[in-house]
C-alpha cells in the first residue's frame, strides 16, 4: 500500500511530510485501526508460499521484475 510518493528532486521537508504521514498510519494501527487480515502479506518465492507480518518488514526494494523484502529475521 503506497501512502505517499514524493517526486524528484525530493526536497527535506516533502520526505518529512511523508514519513510523518506513515508514522501517523502505524500509530493508527497499533492502536487498533487495523482491518482483521490487514497486518499481514503472503509471499511466494521457488513455489513456496510464506505469511509475513507487515509490522515486521524493514524495507521493500524493487529490482528488474522482482521485490525484495527484508525483515530482522530474513530477506
Amino acid at each position: 500500500m503506497a501512502l505517499d510518493h514524493p517526486t524528484k528532486p525530493a526536497r527535506l521537508e516533502r520526505r518529512q511530510q511523508a514519513l510523518q504521514k506513515v508514522e501517523r498510519v502505524l500509530r493508527g494501527r497499533a492502536g487498533g485501526g487495523a482491518t482483521a487480515g490487514g497486518d499481514s502479506r503472503l509471499i511466494q518465492e521457488r513455489g513456496h508460499t510464506e505469511r509475513f507480518p507487515l509490522a515486521e518488514v524493514l524495507y521493500f526494494k524493487a529490482a528488474l521484475k522482482y521485490i525484495t523484502v527484508r525483515t530482522p529475521a530474513k530477506t
